[in-house]
């Protein structure tokens, strides 16, 4: 028991280690002697516990909300007597919006896996993707719940998706910059208010017109 123990405090200092150096320096400084450093722990263990670099960046990104998407209680309509959808769906998109501006570090994330195509990064895009898919998937399942159709599968929701976040995630990057896209104040509330409702009425019209 205290050997597992063990064990698992030392994988928990070396993926601490490896976010830490993350935040602190990038993806640049990510490497076996340097979080074996960080963490004061053997290198051995890196490769003994994770069977390597390319191991500790899958745990270690499974470790963050890449996708920003933890903060929302996807069984909060299930609960509802009479669901308000297009409520919910904006407070979600709106929420994931700003747990974005607010998170310096998942921002640097986004822009180097941008930029940078190694192993490393690769890990992280990978985690991105599975996190995604499982929100999708919890997506899918309270929209059939709510809708008491439980065959309702028309509507390609991984596409539908992948176009709400990427343009969440856009223009949240392009407001660290930019005030004003295609007439929309994209660094104010109301803004982003005006933004997220109407992802959410196009999503609930598409809901609505479902064969």
């Amino acid at each position: 028991m205290e050997q597992t123990r063990n064990k698992e405090q030392t994988r928990q200092k070396l993926i601490d280690a490896t976010l830490e150096l993350l935040r602190t320096n990038g993806f640049g400084s990510l490497g076996v002697n340097a979080i074996a450093e960080q963490a004061k722990v053997n290198k051995a263990l890196i490769y003994r516990y994770f069977d390597g670099l390319d191991g500790l960046m899958c745990e270690a990104a499974k470790a963050l909300d890449l996708t920003q998407t933890s903060i929302i209680d996807f069984s909060q309509l299930k609960n509802q007597e009479k669901p308000e959808l297009k409520s919910f769906l904006t407070e979600g998109f709106l929420a994931i919006h700003e747990q974005l501006r607010n998170d310096q570090f998942a921002q640097n994330l986004m822009i180097q896996e941008l930029s940078e195509e190694n192993e490393i990064t690769r890990a992280f895009a990978q985690a991105r993707e599975q996190q995604g898919l499982k929100a999708t998937e919890q997506v899918k399942t309270m929209f059939s719940e709510v809708r008491k159709n439980t065959e309702s599968q028309s509507l390609d929701f991984e596409a539908i998706f992948a176009i709400f976040s990427a343009a969440i995630t856009y223009l949240t990057l392009r407001s660290c910059t930019v005030q004003m896209f295609n007439g929309v104040d994209i660094q104010s509330k109301e803004g982003w208010v005006r933004l997220s409702s109407t992802l959410a009425l196009l999503l609930e019209k598409a809901l609505q017109e479902e064969p």
